[in-house]
């Protein structure tokens, strides 16, 4: 799975990402998957404490796994110091 991070807006007290994957099912005849598209979703991160919230649920993402390994790949990134414009999350 990779999903896209990109920060979307930025205030003195905090930044707003996008985290972006696209989304797979398998066919009915189980042989194959498709793709479903792009799907995004949006979090907030607290500059001053590292603290994330869910600003928009990603449809498909009910469990919230999606938004919880792209805001630790930004908390991880700001426990160096730093909040990119854009990063990735790979695994798989």
């Amino acid at each position: 799975m990779n999903i896209g991070i990109r920060k979307e807006a930025e205030t003195d007290s905090a930044c707003v990402y996008l985290f972006i994957c696209t989304r797979y099912r398998r066919r009915t005849d189980h042989k194959r998957i498709e793709s479903l598209g792009e799907v995004i979703g949006k979090f907030a991160i607290d500059k001053r404490n590292g603290t994330t919230s869910l600003v928009e649920p990603m449809p498909g993402d009910e469990r919230a796994r999606v938004y919880e390994r792209a805001s630790h790949k930004i908390i991880k990134h700001w426990v160096g110091g730093d909040l990119p414009e854009s990063a990735i999350y790979c695994a798989g």
